[in-house]
């Protein structure tokens, strides 16, 4: 069975010189500031719907030639989803496992469950993606990063399409 997948691109996710900062104060690479805040934000729960049309919805506007910010597409995401508790937080979470999950995929650590476009730059993410990291622990990547376990990751996401029917 062929499984759904949702478009993002690589050109567009995070790929800036580590320690370049964006107006959020944070990184638009990997490393990230002010050690309080991250931990705060790694408890911070996100719902998989949110990073998966938080990051169509950036690639849709990039693509169009808007030169959106991530951060600010998720915040007018977490708007429109009307979630409890501080939007800023809220999208700032979801920046941090969206960008986390780019580097695992960028890295080619979870090819099975991506599909890559040569010809436009684009990868598609299997669905179970969103939906694992939405629930995976970040942890701490040395020597200043912070990211997703990969066979944690993967195996999230072989059980939410195993639950879905589709792995």
């Amino acid at each position: 069975m062929r499984a759904r997948q949702s478009r993002t691109a690589r050109a567009n996710v995070g790929h800036a010189q580590p320690g370049t900062r964006e107006r959020d104060g944070f990184a638009s690479g990997r490393r990230l500031p002010d050690a309080t805040r991250v931990q705060r934000l790694r408890k911070i729960a996100v719902p998989a719907r949110l990073l998966q049309r938080g990051l169509e919805e950036y690639t849709r506007r990039n693509a169009a030639g808007a030169r959106a910010r991530l951060t600010t597409v998720l915040l007018d995401q977490v708007a429109a989803f009307d979630l409890p508790g501080d939007p800023m937080e809220i999208a700032l979470a979801a920046r941090l496992r969206i960008l986390a999950l780019a580097c695992v995929v960028r890295d080619r650590l979870l090819e099975d469950w991506v599909r890559r476009d040569g010809a436009g730059g684009m990868v598609l993410f299997h669905n179970s993606l969103f939906t694992a990291a939405a629930v995976e622990p970040l942890i701490d990547v040395p020597p200043d990063q912070i990211g997703f376990d990969p066979e944690g990751l993967r195996r999230n996401a072989l059980g939410s399409a195993a639950v879905k029917g589709s792995a």
